[in-house]
């Protein structure tokens, strides 16, 4: 006989914990962590209704690590003065590291003791959790506020370098790399034979207008065109802004990512003024510049959209760098047919790519934006 079969009355001793239900067992298993690394039913009273004070780590050593490393407990001695001026030193036993963090020798600590005797004393671990949570939040927020454009950017700086870089493979590694990137004020726009960003950011100053970026000196002329454009029309574009606001602030137009393409010229980058507009709009109102558009066109000091010369090869590179519709002004002759009327949307299909001709820049912030705002924005004041 190869299995012997259980005896009944075996099988119904079983395992501890084997008849728990879920929610019973897990309950189980976390008194037994408690018992062993929690905070003792005196430690507990002190959090609740000790006195409040500060105290020093003197030393720390692990004790104890999960089986799979995620956890890791460590004991730490405190040092302290009470109200009264006695000093005392205690011993914490067991502190879940990723509950407060990794404390060295000379951090400071919240402690809680009995102001009758202050030789009884422990660690305020609810407190010390609170300001830990506190630290990991503030942390992500820096984290989601800085790019890998800026990281980048300031690391160079402290090098001493300048951040432009010029290995054609590592260009096209950066453009990839944050293509799809979601957020107010970045548009795309064709120029010489990559699919470029443009981002527009504002700050408090006395007005004016700054480029900068591996392509700021050949989109200075656009971008003050584009920046003139959108404060002589704020009124009708950003009306949630002040009258006087553009002459209270600093745009700051630039290309986050990668280096100049290979031989563009500033007649090259004429055709991003209509790019710049959507970035400045996008940035100063929430509505994010759609993910598969980029958009290309040149514009006067009037506002007046400027045809596109070499409009196949934009939409080539468009194509190719994964851009689903390509916004660009109303050619004057479309194969002998007449120019569409003011404010009429034209479409010409492409190989999976969508060109939408617009006649004015209102039909192009209405074909590139997105129609709700991103939540939880606020627009600047």
């Amino acid at each position: 006989m190869l299995f012997k079969r259980k005896d009944p009355e075996d099988r119904d001793k079983g395992l501890p914990g084997q008849k728990m239900g879920l929610g019973e067992a897990l309950g189980h298993a976390k008194d037994v962590v408690e018992e062993g690394f929690g905070p003792s039913p005196a430690e507990r009273k002190l959090f609740k209704h000790g006195a409040e004070g500060e105290g020093v780590v003197t030393s720390h050593a692990m004790i104890a690590r999960s089986q799979f490393g995620r956890e890791t407990f460590y004991s730490i001695v405190v040092r302290f003065r009470s109200a009264d001026g006695t000093e005392a030193e205690f011993n914490c036993p067991a502190v879940k590291r990723d509950k407060v963090g990794m404390l060295e020798t000379g951090d400071k600590v919240p402690v809680r003791y009995d102001s009758a005797d202050p030789a009884k004393a422990t660690l305020d671990l609810p407190a010390l959790e609170a300001r830990f949570a506190r630290h990991v939040e503030e942390v992500e927020g820096l984290r989601h506020q800085m790019d890998d454009e800026k990281v980048a950017k300031a690391e160079a700086e402290v090098d001493g370098r300048v951040w432009t870089p010029s290995d054609p493979e590592q260009q096209k590694s950066d453009l990839t790399t944050h293509r799809m990137d979601v957020r107010p004020g970045l548009a795309w726009t064709p120029i010489g034979d990559r699919l470029l960003p443009i981002e527009a950011a504002a700050k408090a100053g006395a007005g004016g207008v700054t480029v900068e970026g591996p392509i700021g000196e050949l989109i200075k002329g656009p971008a003050h065109a584009a920046v003139s454009y959108v404060s002589q029309h704020a009124a009708e574009l950003l009306p949630e802004l002040a009258d006087d606001w553009f002459s209270t602030h600093v745009i700051r137009i630039f290309q986050p990512y990668g280096g100049a393409p290979a031989g563009v010229t500033a007649t090259h980058a004429e055709s991003a003024g209509l790019a710049i507009v959507a970035a400045l709009v996008s940035s100063l109102t929430g509505h994010l510049v759609r993910t598969e558009v980029a958009l290309t066109g040149g514009l006067t000091a009037a506002g007046d959209l400027t045809p596109v010369p070499g409009l196949k090869k934009k939409r080539q590179v468009a194509e190719r760098d994964w851009a689903k519709r390509l916004i660009a002004p109303t050619p004057a002759e479309q194969g002998g047919q007449a120019e569409p009327q003011q404010g009429q949307v034209q479409d010409q299909q492409g190989q999976g790519l969508e060109v939408v001709f617009i006649a004015n820049v209102p039909d192009a912030l209405q074909a590139a934006l997105a129609k709700h705002r991103l939540k939880g924005y606020v627009p600047p004041v």
